[in-house]
């Protein structure tokens, strides 16, 4: 199953910004991560767990991986599909002998107890118990939603940088925005549908504040109307590797940039 975007500690840690240097004290979070994983996890062993940050793991270099947690065989004929848990929360905790199983993919695969019958890519719904406990008023229940709905508001912005001036969750920020533009290039509307193609489609910072991750300052671009944007990313997308990016873009997706007028054919 491939991972729509992974839960690198950005927001599991600073939603609060009065618990975020706790946090960092605690778990010694100042460092680089990584976004690698490809599967969910089965084995609780592997996953640590805290109130504040959520469930996460960590590796030897430092690097940290966020999760959520549901029931994988469940019920679903009688009540529908389990939920998705951000933390330990009140419901989990009444649940002493539930068997969780851990993912950072923005859909599963349940197994009903019931019937034995495999429902695949599953969307879940964040548990309300969750919500109440963790999540900012009016949000809506998707992930992509909440991490970006977190941006909107200066007490829970994501405010440590990257040596390259970004945020440290902006690989899962930019993932999340491109979702809820249904990877479609907000300049020339061409759409990518294909999995492995989406890296094609990027998200532009409209005023090159890299820690101003509002949705107001943030733009989903095809590689090819993103590197028309200005002479500097003119420049930025001079490079021999960049080149050939856009180039593959333009031929493997012609028609469609025919189809929507793309200016830059």
């Amino acid at each position: 199953m491939k991972p729509i975007y992974d839960f690198t500690q950005g927001k599991f840690k600073s939603f609060l910004s009065d618990k975020f240097e706790k946090i960092i004290n605690k778990y010694d979070l100042d460092t680089r991560f990584e976004l690698n994983l490809d599967y969910e996890l089965p084995r609780t062993d592997y996953v640590e767990e805290d109130n504040l940050t959520g469930f996460f793991t960590k590796s030897k270099e430092g690097f940290v991986n966020r999760y959520y947690q549901y029931l994988k065989n469940f019920y679903v004929e009688d009540n529908g599909f389990p939920v998705a848990h951000l933390m330990k929360c009140q419901k989990v905790k009444q649940l002493t002998f539930a068997k969780f199983v851990y993912a950072n993919t923005n859909t599963v695969d349940i197994d009903c107890r019931n019937t034995g019958r495999l429902y695949q890519n599953i969307v879940l719904k964040t548990c309300d118990y969750c919500l109440a406990e963790f999540l900012q008023e009016n949000f809506n229940g998707s992930f992509h939603t909440f991490l970006l709905d977190l941006e909107e508001n200066e007490k829970t912005r994501t405010k440590l940088k990257l040596p390259t001036g970004y945020s440290i969750n902006w690989k899962e920020i930019s993932t999340a925005y491109r979702i809820e533009q249904d990877y479609t290039c907000e300049n020339c509307k061409v759409s990518i549908k294909d999995e492995a193609d989406k890296y094609l489609m990027q998200t532009h910072h409209c005023n090159y504040d890299k820690m101003n991750n509002k949705r107001s300052n943030l733009k989903c671009l095809c590689v090819l109307c993103h590197s028309k944007v200005d002479e500097r990313h003119k420049t930025n997308f001079s490079t021999r590797e960049n080149k050939t990016l856009v180039q593959k873009f333009k031929l493997e997706y012609f028609p469609e940039l025919y189809e929507c007028g793309n200016p830059y054919l």
